[in-house]
């Protein structure tokens, strides 16, 4: 899954400049998804800025949206700041609205993806879905936050 990743960024452009460049982006796209469905986090982040970046539709930016998600799923680091930034300013791959209070989820998963690398979070849309789904009760904890994320199961104390 990482060589497909690797090949698949490596001919994401749309034309050829050889000897040193070749581009073929039906290719790459194919590529990355299959490493992608293979949970390859890095595929997530590559394919998913690429199809923000050749977005024409709402539903091409929904596409792009959903496969950066699944990257922070995935524990990408760099998927969740992607996510960050595009809440924090409003950019198109979000609907142009700012949501400043996904941004704050996604950077503090963020923050501890670059810590935890090992990190996956297979309950993340319990804590964080997608819009137009509403964002469910948070404290402000962060590892409020990433437990509920994870699945982790916190003891009962007696």
């Amino acid at each position: 899954m990482e060589s497909q990743a690797f090949i698949g960024n490596k001919l994401r452009g749309n034309h050829d400049e050889p000897p040193s460049f070749w581009g073929n982006w039906p290719v790459a796209r194919t590529m990355m998804e299959c490493s992608l469905a293979q949970g390859f986090g890095p595929a997530a982040y590559d394919l998913g800025a690429m199809l923000d970046a050749h977005a024409e539709t709402s539903n091409d930016y929904r596409h792009a949206l959903e496969v950066l998600h699944e990257g922070v799923r995935l524990g990408h680091q760099e998927s969740a700041n992607y996510l960050f930034a595009s809440f924090h300013g409003g950019d198109p791959i979000v609907g142009r609205a700012k949501d400043p209070f996904r941004a704050r989820r996604y950077k503090a998963i963020s923050e501890r993806l670059r810590l935890d690398h090992h990190l996956k979070l297979p309950n993340l849309d319990r804590v964080l879905p997608l819009p137009p789904a509403s964002l469910p009760h948070w404290n402000s904890d962060p590892d409020t936050l990433i437990d509920a994320a994870n699945g982790a199961r916190i003891p009962s104390r007696p």
